[in-house]
């Protein structure tokens, strides 16, 4: 069967994903996603452009009684575009599927059945009503689909409670309000399974019971444990002006066609919380076990209690984190005391050459990135994730011509405006900027986000025509510390970052992991095609080398303290993980940045190799190559120091 569905929203994906999934040749568009057939109900509509298909699902328009209500241009989008649309694909003899609202009802009778008569009180119920009757003449080629409230784990609603509860802000939801939810993917199955089973006339899709806003809250937190205490109820009066006394939808006709009950409450909070991939969505997660004697580290090199626990995409093979309750809640702990690279007075750290010669990273990024991709004397760049300036200020150096603007969660406006040739600052949502760049920057950022697609799908939205966006990160594969930085909730190989790329809506133009050592990236435009998923077995054996390596190497560092006054090599990552699991047994770090010796780190003394006792070992926190290398050439001039090096 062959399914055009209209929208990339969250409903429209959810069907098309699902339908892609069951066999089903789909077709999807997008006013925004590159990778899509382009359509923009707000403009003239060009039907030759959209392939003939047996189903057509009208995911598009513009939701929410009050933009309905405020904006004029509402009704010529979702009534008059709409049904133009559908005449349309009706008259090439293309069946229908409309998602439909609750909102076709006032609220006042409880649990309407599908053959009662539509009786809105809002604009937006009212609009979806003139739609249905249009449908409605066309009895055996549509479906209407009235739904209830949908939710998942982004749903801005949840994200949101999830977020203030795991930093111990407060919520309100409405103890007044209520709703009878229903998954995505539930009204997703629901669409596909009326679609193949042919259906036709008026579905409702609804959860079972009504429950309050505060009610749903309560049981979210409690599930999560979180502190309830955190939950004070509000009011929709005066916030909102539908406020309903009833939501629900008779749904048993529903549920006896499509053969599937929808979940009571509490079961549709246990599928929001139930551990998703970042990157594909899927489920189908290999959870690995918990590592006991792992600890954790920050990702500006502090000591943390534990790293997190750590899951494997089966479908798509990516690594990550599990995003549970505790993960959100020690995030937030760490962000809230972050600090940028404190041993360095907030200088970013230096990489040492053969010759002991150190360079800022993000120089030595910018300048194979211009060689790699030429960049014009002037133009507009926004680097994401820009700390204190460390990016801006080398690419001032580079191109002093371009206009800078820097993002960042925190805010720190003021400093970064006073860097040379910044123009702007920017924080909080990528929404809010409202200007285009030829140049786009994410170094080190990717792997902090819990939405990574949605992130640089919206980034995306944001370059010029022709503009390139580049991202960079660590490699887990070449850098096995990186899964003990609790921070990142993401963990790439090159494969996992160019899906990525590819699920965004991006053509990789280049690979940046010959840039620098035991790390990744890519520079990508605007592009159209898609990338098929990594084989997940490769990248589940990659992930269990990886966490036995790190074993491996605390056992044989913990045998040489035994033997030696014990030393570990680096400040950052790799060292604070190191020092972290040895505790007592470290006696002080060496590192060869000059501005961090005769400093402390984790209550332990800071040297240059040459302070280095005759009787001390160091451990290195490399594998056995760049290990090997390094200890080689510091052996050179300090022939006395034995390093420990991993065995591979």
């Amino acid at each position: 069967m062959k399914i055009l569905v209209i929208g990339d929203g969250a409903l429209g994906n959810a069907i098309a994903g699902l339908a892609e999934k069951s066999g089903h040749e789909t077709f999807q568009t997008s006013r925004k996603n590159s990778q899509l057939l382009y359509l923009d109900l707000k403009e003239e509509l060009k039907f030759t452009d959209l392939p003939d298909t047996d189903w057509a699902v009208i995911a598009a328009g513009i939701s929410g009684y009050k933009e309905c209500a405020e904006n004029p241009h509402s009704r010529k989008v979702n009534v008059e575009r709409t049904i133009e649309l559908c005449r349309a694909l009706l008259a090439r003899g293309t069946k229908i599927l409309f998602p439909s609202s609750t909102a076709v009802f006032d609220g006042e009778t409880p649990s309407p059945a599908p053959d009662t008569n539509p009786c809105p009180s809002t604009e937006y119920g009212h609009q979806k009503t003139e739609v249905e009757n249009f449908l409605r003449t066309y009895p055996k080629q549509t479906a209407i689909v009235r739904l209830t409230k949908l939710l998942e784990r982004n749903t801005p609603l949840i994200s949101g409670w999830l977020e203030n509860l795991a930093a111990g802000r407060q919520i309100t939801p409405f103890e007044d309000l209520t709703i009878a939810p229903v998954h995505f993917e539930d009204a997703a199955l629901a669409c596909c399974r009326i679609m193949e089973n042919n259906g036709s006339g008026i579905f409702h899709c609804s959860g079972p019971q009504e429950i309050s806003y505060l009610e749903f809250a309560q049981r979210i937190c409690r599930q999560s444990g979180f502190d309830s205490r955190l939950i004070t109820p509000g009011s929709c009066k005066g916030f909102l002006d539908y406020c309903p006394p009833h939501c629900a939808l008779e749904s048993g006709a529903t549920e006896e066609f499509i053969k599937f009950n929808f979940p009571a409450a509490d079961r549709l909070i246990e599928e929001i919380l139930r551990p998703r991939c970042l990157l594909c969505g899927s489920g189908n997660l290999h959870i690995f076990e918990q590592r006991q004697n792992f600890p954790g580290i920050t990702s500006d090199c502090k000591p943390w209690p534990r790293a997190g626990g750590f899951i494997l995409c089966k479908d798509c093979g990516h690594a990550q984190k599990n995003i549970s309750p505790q993960w959100l809640s020690d995030i937030n702990k760490i962000y809230s005391g972050y600090e940028m690279y404190p041993l360095s007075n907030g200088s970013e750290p230096l990489i040492f050459d053969e010759n002991g010669h150190g360079r800022p990273r993000s120089g030595i990024l910018l300048d194979r990135l211009i060689h790699t991709h030429p960049l014009p004397e002037d133009g507009t760049m926004l680097d994401v994730g820009c700390g204190n300036g460390s990016l801006l200020q080398q690419f001032h150096l580079r191109r002093p011509g371009w206009k800078l603007c820097g993002h960042e969660q925190s805010i720190q406006r003021e400093e970064i405006l006073h860097l040379p040739g910044v123009e702007n600052f920017y924080s909080g949502s990528f929404d809010k900027i409202g200007r285009k760049f030829d140049l786009i920057t994410l170094t080190y950022v990717i792997e902090h986000l819990t939405d990574p697609v949605s992130a640089l799908k919206k980034l995306a939205g944001l370059l010029r025509e022709g503009g390139l966006i580049m991202v960079h990160t660590s490699s887990f594969a070449e850098n096995p510390f990186d899964l003990m930085v609790c921070d990142h909730c993401s963990h790439f190989t090159p494969d996992s970052l160019e899906f990525l790329a590819k699920q965004s809506g991006l053509d990789v133009t280049a690979k940046t992991d010959s840039w620098l050592a035991k790390e990744i990236g890519i520079t990508a435009r605007k592009g159209s095609s898609m990338q098929e998923r990594v084989p997940a077995q490769k990248h589940l054996q990659v992930m269990k080398d990886t966490l036995d390596w790190l074993g491996q190497l605390a056992h044989k560092a913990g045998q040489a303290s035994a033997k030696y006054k014990t030393g570990i090599f680096g400040t950052a990552v790799a060292g604070t993980w190191l020092a972290a699991t040895l505790k007592e047994q470290v006696s002080f770090f060496v590192d060869e940045d000059p501005s961090k010796q005769g400093q402390s780190h984790m209550g332990l003394p800071i040297l240059g190799p040459e302070m280095v006792p005759p009787d001390a070992a160091v451990v290195m926190g490399f594998n056995k190559e760049l290990g090997s290398h390094i200890a080689q050439r510091l052996n050179g001039c300090y022939p006395r120091i034995k390093f420990i090096i991993p065995d591979i």
